[in-house]
């Protein structure tokens, strides 16, 4: 079992990158989800905080990857966040 699966967290790391691991911890995504809940009595259960966890990760990945594209495609090195705004409308398409 890895520490996603015991609640500890979710890696993001890109295909053939050699950087190192990010990491989303479960009990930010808690206290994060907890911002928007309207009654302070709703809670997640361990399921519903693993799987909320293992969409951030997946949305960061895809963001990485279109960023880089965009990135890659206009000569820089670098992400910057004007690369991610040009992404993001076809992202929020494709996510919906």
């Amino acid at each position: 079992m890895d520490s996603s699966e015991r609640g500890g967290g979710s890696r993001l790391q890109g295909e053939g990158s050699n950087q190192p691991p990010v990491t989303f911890q479960s009990q930010t995504i808690e206290q994060f989800c907890k911002l928007f809940f309207r009654n302070e009595k709703t809670k997640l259960s361990s399921d519903a905080l693993l799987l909320t966890t293992e969409m951030l990760r997946i949305y960061s990945i895809e963001i990485y990857h279109r960023a880089m594209s965009q990135a890659d495609s206009e000569g820089c090195d670098t992400i910057t966040p004007q690369h991610i705004e040009k992404i993001l409308p076809q992202l929020l398409l494709d996510f919906t």
